[in-house]
């Protein structure tokens, strides 16, 4: 059977880069698979490994590892405080604890909040139902029942002032107007759905456009205000304006370049030249605490989603941004380990488009790669298992590019806490 990206190819080889993307974006909105990728994985690894043999690299290559992880642990111990006071039926005490959550802004080992630790936990244990993500919204949804609705609304209007209250009932209200729309493309929501999501979402406007995110210090209100632009008309506008908001209030929380780098594709606000457009400006907006980190952050996750992303991202700026972030991240193995392997994921070709997106990442993939070493060379110091999500022989591959040339020249690296240390090969005999 012929292969129809080969007959496809041929007719476009000559076609500008600009006419690849513009072909790839109907594709990225349907959500298109053509085939299998060509190498995938396979051929990203390959180009790792020369010119050494993965044999030969469990040999010379070492490096320390560690199981360490308090990262469960820690969740649990936020989710038993929030189970406590539910189960006190005390939505005055809960509120305390989640504004304490949110002025701390404490994080796990992996870098979650807290925050969104306890509200998540709180959302999904009240919830009769759950609607889990799909291609269009990738954040499960909740519907909870009009009991527990009324409930905080008595509450909240019994204490007017307390931002936190108003802003949890806002959550639940979000939630149910998600529920009630369906995650589905908008062309497959009836006007049902439309009209029922809109309800919950005036309600959330109204009981939360009485605290402004900036003046309360709150990050809980800023992801409120980014959210609510999901579900408007004129979100398109106001997303860009809420998304600095919550970057004021919040550099250091990765979620937010996230959350945002998802709603710069081409399948919801924007296409990829404003992803890498509203990359920069994160850069530039979160600077004094994460470098370039921002930029490589929201490229990252924007090319696991899709790889038609891969056309404006610039390998240069991508790599300083790792470096930065891996700076900032400093002795911490969970989240050096886990950058690592998103970096990993983010250049593998998930899905192909019938033109642009596979040569756009196979030309970023190669560009990155070629520029990793001196980063793993200065940050890898320990291999944190729970926080890899590939196979460990491939945090071996991409590990040899950084000691390349040693491995080249024979010798054997150990890699641990203390440094690197390189043993000559005529020392080994």
């Amino acid at each position: 059977m012929v292969d129809i990206r080969t007959n496809t190819e041929a007719m476009f080889s000559r076609a500008t880069a600009h006419l690849d993307q513009v072909l790839d974006y109907p594709l990225d909105l349907i959500g298109a698979f053509v085939s299998l990728p060509e190498r995938g994985l396979s051929g990203l690894k390959q180009d790792l490994l020369k010119p050494f043999t993965l044999r030969d690299l469990r040999r010379r290559l070492i490096i320390t590892a560690t199981d360490m992880d308090d990262e469960a642990s820690e969740r649990q111990v936020i989710c038993n405080d929030v189970q406590e006071y539910l189960d006190q039926s005390d939505w005055h005490m809960l509120a305390d604890y989640i504004g304490h959550l949110d002025r701390t802004r404490n994080s796990t080992p992996s870098g979650l909040r807290h925050l969104e630790i306890a509200t998540t936990y709180l959302r999904a244990t009240l919830a009769t139902d759950v609607q889990a993500p799909d291609a269009s919204n990738y954040l499960a949804s909740y519907n909870q029942s009009e009991a527990t609705l009324r409930d905080l609304r008595k509450a909240s209007d019994a204490d007017p002032d307390n931002y936190t209250l108003a802003a949890l009932l806002a959550l639940l209200h979000l939630d149910c107007g998600w529920f009630a729309r369906g995650s589905g493309w908008a062309n497959a929501v009836g006007e049902s759905g439309w009209a029922a999501m809109n309800t919950h979402y005036h309600i959330a406007r109204d009981v939360i456009t009485r605290f402004d995110p900036i003046a309360y210090g709150s990050p809980l209100l800023a992801e409120i205000q980014y959210r609510l632009c999901v579900g408007l008309e004129n979100g398109r506008d106001r997303l860009a304006a809420s998304f600095l908001d919550w970057v004021d209030l919040d550099p250091s929380n990765l979620t937010v370049y996230r959350q945002h780098a998802y709603h710069c594709l081409p399948r919801w606000f924007g296409d990829y030249k404003i992803l890498e457009q509203q990359a920069r400006l994160a850069a530039e907006t979160s600077r004094d605490a994460l470098g370039d980190g921002a930029y490589s952050v929201m490229m990252m996750h924007a090319m696991r989603f899709e790889d038609g992303a891969a056309h404006y991202l610039k390998p240069e700026r991508f790599v300083d941004g790792l470096n930065d972030l891996l700076t900032h991240f400093e002795s911490e193995p969970y989240r050096v380990t886990a950058t690592f392997s998103e970096m990993l994921d983010s250049l593998q070709p998930h899905y192909h488009h019938l033109l642009g997106a596979k040569r756009a990442k196979k030309r970023v993939s190669r560009q990155v790669t070629a520029r990793i070493a001196p980063v793993i060379r200065t940050h890898l110091k320990l291999f944190c298992s729970v926080a890899w999500s590939q196979k460990e022989d491939q945090f071996l591959t991409l590990a040899a590019r950084g000691y390349q040339q040693d491995l080249k020249d024979g010798a054997t690296v150990t890699v641990g806490q203390n440094g690197v240390r390189r043993l000559q090969a005529s020392a080994n005999k």
